[in-house]
This record gives C-alpha cells, structure tokens and sequence, in this order.
C-alpha cells in the first residue's frame, strides 16, 4: 500500500522519466570522473542503480559503492583514480516507490581511459654555468621520452599527499644544489602518475687571491670557490663512509652504521651536491656495482637502496606495483632483479607471513637481500628495522688553470694543477683564468692580480756630519745622531722618480741587521 493505504495495483503510476541522459567521457587514468543523469517521478521517491556491462558474459552488473565507486545508488555516479579497467560501457536504470518497472539510460554511454604517460625519463642531474641566468624553464626530459610532452616542474613532491609542492614560474631562476620535481602532461592532457627529480647545479666559479696586491716575487695564493664538490672532496669530507667501487660517472659508499630508511634517507642532504641513495639506471650498473659489493665483503648485507613503493600509486594492492626511484622513475619490472617470491608482505602485527595476497604496506622500501646476490627484497621502515645505506655519488668536475702575463698579452699558459688553489710567485701583474667543467658543461673565470714594482735606491753617497761646539757634549770626535738627521737624507735616497709619500725608508746599523729582521 501507498501512504495513502490504497493498493500499489489500484493505483495509476508512472515511469520514472529521464530528462538528461549520461554524457559519454573521456578520462585520464588516475583521475576522477562522473556520470550524471537527471530524471523526474510522479510516484514517489526516485531509485537509482548504475551497471557496467560484462563483456565476458554479456550483462550488465550492477555497481557498488567502494574503493573505486561512488554514488552507486544515486543520480551521479563518481569514478575515482580510473584505471583502463574500468574503460567500457555505464547506464543507470530507474524506478520509484510505487512504480516498480524500470527505465534504463542510454546503453551506449562509454568511459575511455586515456594511459597516463610515464614519469618522465630525466638526468639525475642537470648543470649549467651560473653567468647564463639559467632558469626552471630550462630543466630538460631525456630524448628517450615520447614526444609531444609537456613539463611542469615543482619545488617539492609527496606522492602521498598532493597539497606538497609549488609550480614554479619557468622564469624562476635555478638555485644551485637544489631538487626539482618534473611532472608531464601527453598531448591528450593526461598526467604523469608520479613526479621525475633532478637536481641542478649552477657553479659560478670565483677567483680570488690572499691578498689583493703583492710584489714582484712574493707568493701569493689564488683560489677558486663556487664549483661543485668533486668526487675526491666528497670521499674526503665524508671519510665515515667506505668506498667500494666505481661506474660511469658514479661512486658508490656503504655507511658501516645500520639505520632505518628514513634515517638514511634524511642524510642525503647533508652529504653535498650529487650524493642520493644508490640508484639502478641499468641492468649492466647494477651487475658492476654488486661485484664491486662482492669484492668488499658487503654482498651478504642487507643494504637499503633508493627504492620506495607508494601507496598512492599502487589503487589494486599489488605486490609489485607502486615501485618508483626516488628520483620519479618506476621500478622497471623486466629487468627480473626481485628475489624469487618477493615482493610481498610481511604482516608484523600479528608476525607472520602474509596470508591475504593482498599489498597491505607493511613492506614498502626496497634493498639488496642478504643472501649474497644481486637480487632486491622488499622491507619495512620503522624502529629496529635496520639496514645500511648505500649511497652513490654522480657528477664529475675537472678543473685546469691558466695565467696570462700583463707583459705577454694575448698568450695564456697553462698550470699544471687540477686542485681549487694554487701558490704563485708572480714577478708581474698577471690574469689567471680557470675551465671549471661539471658533467660536461664548461664554465669560466679570470682574475687580475696586481704586482707592484719594488722600489729603487739611487746609489746612495757616504754622509759626513761634523762634530763641533754645536752638539754641547763638550768633546771632539764623537757625535749623537737624532731621528730628523735621518729622515733629511730620505729624498736623496728616494730619487726624484719616488715620492716619500709613497715609501718607507729604515734604517739599519749593518746589513745583518736588515736581513735578520731587527728593528732599525
């Protein structure tokens, strides 16, 4: 019965009425997207069921509301964090309190799913001279990307948490040392799931000397500042850490000290610019840097690397998804570096193996497994889960001195020294310039130092002061000497060539004294 107790089969209904049917949508993976549709009842409150048609049987499902469903039972249905899963066919069939017999949207209302692109493939680090202004604007992707991208790049990134980051203005000048985070968007406006990190370094070599003027033939030292640490500064700064081999541009160190991955990842800064935690970029990388572990003694140990797996990126609780570089790349699974059976989790609250097959995050961050091979485990982060770091520094700087000679104009000559000073006896005044050159990118600088010539004596003659009445010692034969007598013999010493403005002249009572450095 109705409210009004009349029998629903006595009583004159009808159907619910459609008056705008769902649209059609094209949507990015990872995004969100809605299907509406608007309708009208003249018996009672309006029922709402939206279905998706089953392509392996042929029907059309109804939809329920969960992790990827929303609004299942009313007039808008919400799709959140898409996948090409969920790409096929969307109606919505309708009926009322007291008008049972359903009507059905148009059945040919479709989800296209649009691949989102991958993170950007970028260098881990980017450098340019610090005299060219370079800006965010000219932080570059690999050409190994497909084209038609476009950059965004941001000051910070969370994959966690999107609120994390600015978009940054691509006239922002670039700061040295500093992370940047690159998203794309494809050509049909999809984004990249996750943001690609790179690094910028900007050296703006400075020459500069112990002091401004010098002269002829005093040792002088002049020294470059503003350039990036080079390898050898970085093992020396951080002789804690124990180096256990090269490859390409990289070198690689253990930290002996066990720590959590957030301990260790938090480090990183503190080791300069080009230090990360080690990396794979190739399969051929990672094969030398284990036998370089191997040859070291640390290839049975547990060893974190710069592998996380985000939540966030992983919507279908799987195992193996999720997996991305800190610098942005994903985990490339073909490369078959997981440790038979892993990843998987390990559910430590109660301890055991996992028993639901289904990626809860207890296991998140990725390192070497401690059974003497290459192959990578996956393990969590937390009080007493301890492993230690492995941390790689990339980047190579290559300096290389020259001096020109103000007598010699237009001809440079090189120094052989590859070190941030040298000492110098210069007899002239001289410009020095340095090729400071980082990951192959060449950057300049000179400086003039300034020699002053060394006075001149003229060709000083015997002095002859007499000794009479005058001095009031009452005696003949000896005479006291006073400053001034002195000081009246400087402009004949000086010559008229030298202002005794410009000198000072001491006197001495042999040339011992003036060697060993007595007072005059």
């Amino acid at each position: 019965k109705d409210s009004d107790e009349n029998y629903l089969f006595q009583t004159m209904g009808s159907a619910v009425e459609i008056l705008s049917q769902p649209l059609s949508i094209v949507g990015c993976e990872g995004s969100s997207v809605d299907f509406y549709v608007s309708a009208s009842s003249q018996s009672g409150e309006i029922k709402y069921q939206w279905q998706f048609f089953n392509l392996d049987n042929n029907t059309w499902d109804n939809l329920e509301d969960n992790s990827i469903y929303s609004g299942t039972k009313s007039e808008r249905l919400t799709l959140n964090s898409i996948t090409t899963e969920q790409d096929g066919r969307y109606r919505v069939v309708l009926n009322s309190d007291y008008y049972l017999c359903l009507t059905e949207s148009d059945g040919n209302v479709n989800l296209s799913v649009n691949t989102a692109p991958d993170p950007a493939i970028v260098q881990p680090i980017q450098t340019f001279c610090a005299s060219e202004s370079p800006t965010v604007g000219d932080l570059q992707i690999s050409d190994e990307n497909p084209t038609g991208l476009t950059t965004f790049v941001y000051d910070d990134y969370d994959p966690n948490d999107s609120s994390i980051g600015n978009l940054l203005d691509s006239s922002t000048l670039l700061v040295d040392g500093q992370t940047y985070y690159i998203e794309v968007v494809d050509e049909a406006g999809c984004t990249s799931a996750t943001k690609s990190q790179t690094k910028a370094l900007v050296p703006d070599p400075v020459i500069s000397s112990n002091i401004e003027e010098s002269c002829a033939g005093d040792g002088v030292e002049i020294s470059i500042s503003g350039i990036p640490q080079t390898a050898l500064d970085f093992e020396i700064k951080n002789s804690d850490l124990v180096k256990i081999g090269e490859y390409g541009n990289s070198t690689y160190f253990v930290d002996p000290v066990a720590r959590t991955f957030t301990e260790s990842e938090d480090l990183i800064p503190t080791y300069g610019d080009g230090a990360s935690m080690y990396q794979i970029n190739s399969v051929e990388e990672h094969d030398a840097v284990y036998e370089a572990l191997n040859n070291s003694g640390y290839a049975g140990e547990a060893l974190w690397l710069g592998l996380k797996q985000f939540p966030a990126l992983n919507p279908n609780d799987k195992f193996d998804e999720g997996w991305y570089w800190l610098d942005g790349r994903i985990f490339e699974k073909s490369w078959g570096l997981w440790q038979d059976n892993e990843p998987n989790d390990y559910d430590f609250n109660p301890t055991g193996p996992d028993d639901d097959g289904i990626d809860d995050g207890s296991e998140d961050y990725g390192h070497f497994n401690n059974t003497g091979t290459k192959f990578l485990n996956d393990y969590p982060d937390g009080e007493g889960l301890t492993s230690r770091p492995l941390y790689e520094f990339t980047g190579t700087t290559i300096v290389e001195w020259y001096y020109e000679e103000s007598t010699n104009p237009g001809v440079r000559i090189p120094i052989d020294s590859n070190t941030s000073s040298i000492y110098v006896t210069p007899t002239v005044t001289t410009t020095y310039y340095i090729d400071v050159t980082t990951n192959g990118v060449l950057c300049t600088a000179s400086y003039t130092h300034t020699v002053n010539p060394n006075p001149t004596a003229d060709t000083i003659p015997d002095y002859v002061f007499c000794d009479d009445e005058t001095d009031g010692d009452g005696t003949n034969g000896s005479i006291t000497l006073s400053e001034d007598d002195f000081t009246a013999l400087i402009p004949s010493i000086l010559g008229d060539e030298q202002s005794s403005n410009d000198f000072s002249v001491s006197f001495y009572l042999s040339e011992e004294e003036v060697e060993s450095g007595d007072n005059p």
